[in-house]
C-alpha cells in the first residue's frame, strides 16, 4: 500500500484544471501539494526575459523536467502526501512519463480527466485578462487529445499501460466530483505499485503516431480558415509539418515535445 499518491490532471486548456486543483487543496484535510506546470514555465520565461505568453520549446521541456523533480522532492518527504500534477497532459505519453516517475518514487497514481466542452474552453480563454492563447492552439489540442478511459485500474475498459491506474472523468469542481477523486485516490493507495515496463508493445510506431496527429491538426486548422487564407494556411502548414516530421524522424524520443510545439505553431497560423 502506498502512502503517497500522485494525481495526474489532464484536459484542454481553460477546462478548469487549476480551479479544481486549488479547491481540492483548500477543502481537503490531507497534505495536498499542487505542481503547476504553467507557473514553472512562466517563471523560467521571466528569468530568460521572454514574454510570458510566448512559447519557447526549450523552456517548455525544461519546465516539465522541473515539475517532475518537484514531485519527487515532495514524495521524498516523511508523511502522507497527495501531489496534484496540474497540466493538460493531452498525450498518453505525457501521462506515462509522470506515472513512471511516481511509481519509481513508490507512490500510487490516479488520473483525473476534466471534461469540458471545447466551446466553453474557447470562451473562457477569450475572456482571460492574461495567459490567453490563440484559439487555434485549443482546437488543435482538441483534435489530438488522447482522453484516458475511465476505469478502476484493474484493466476493465482501459487502454495500454493506463489500465494500471484508476481514471475518473469530472465535469466540475463540486462535491460529487471531489468524491469521485477521493475514491480514485483511495484505489491508488490500495494497489500494489506496478512493475512498469517501457518495452510494452505499441500498436504503431512513434513516427506514425506523430504523422497522424499532425495531419489531424492541419485538417482542423485548414477547415476553420476562410477565403484565400485557406490555401495560404494549407501551404504553410504543409511545409511546417514536413519540417517537424523530419525532427521526429531524427529523434523519436522528442516526439511529444515536437507535437506540442507543432500545435502551438499551427495555432499561431490559424
Amino acid at each position: 500500500m502506498a502512502d503517497n499518491v500522485v494525481v495526474v490532471l489532464c484536459g484542454l486548456l481553460a477546462s478548469g484544471k487549476s480551479t479544481l486543483a486549488g479547491k481540492l487543496k483548500v477543502e481537503r484535510s490531507e497534505a495536498i501539494h499542487v505542481v503547476d506546470y504553467d507557473a514553472i514555465n512562466r517563471r523560467l520565461l521571466g528569468e530568460k526575459d521572454t514574454s510570458k505568453n510566448e512559447f519557447d520549446p526549450e523552456i517548455w521541456r525544461q519546465s516539465r523536467q522541473l515539475a517532475l523533480e518537484a514531485m519527487k522532492t515532495i514524495l521524498g518527504r516523511a508523511g502522507k502526501s497527495i501531489v496534484i500534477m496540474d497540466d493538460n497532459h493531452f498525450l498518453r505519453s505525457m501521462r506515462k512519463r509522470v506515472s513512471k516517475a511516481a511509481w519509481e518514487a513508490g507512490a500510487g497514481v490516479c488520473c483525473v480527466f476534466v471534461a469540458c466542452p471545447i466551446e466553453v474552453c474557447l470562451r473562457r480563454n477569450f475572456d482571460r485578462s492574461s495567459g490567453r492563447v490563440p484559439s487555434g492552439v485549443i482546437t488543435s489540442m482538441f483534435e489530438v487529445m488522447e482522453v484516458p478511459e475511465r476505469g478502476n485500474g484493474q484493466a476493465e475498459g482501459q487502454v495500454g499501460w493506463e489500465r494500471k491506474i484508476p481514471v475518473v472523468h469530472v465535469e466540475s469542481s463540486d462535491e460529487d466530483s471531489f468524491s469521485e477523486i477521493d475514491h480514485a485516490i483511495d484505489l491508488a493507495r490500495q494497489q500494489v505499485i506496478p512493475d512498469f515496463q517501457d518495452c510494452e508493445p505499441e500498436p504503431v510506431t512513434v513516427v506514425e503516431q506523430c504523422e497522424t496527429k499532425m495531419r489531424r491538426v492541419v485538417s482542423s486548422v485548414v477547415s476553420n480558415a476562410v477565403g484565400r487564407r485557406k490555401s495560404e494556411i494549407a501551404r504553410s502548414l504543409s511545409k511546417v509539418k514536413s519540417e517537424f516530421m523530419s525532427k521526429v524522424k531524427g529523434d523519436p524520443t522528442m516526439a511529444e515535445e515536437i507535437v506540442n510545439e507543432f500545435i502551438r505553431v499551427a495555432g499561431e497560423l490559424s
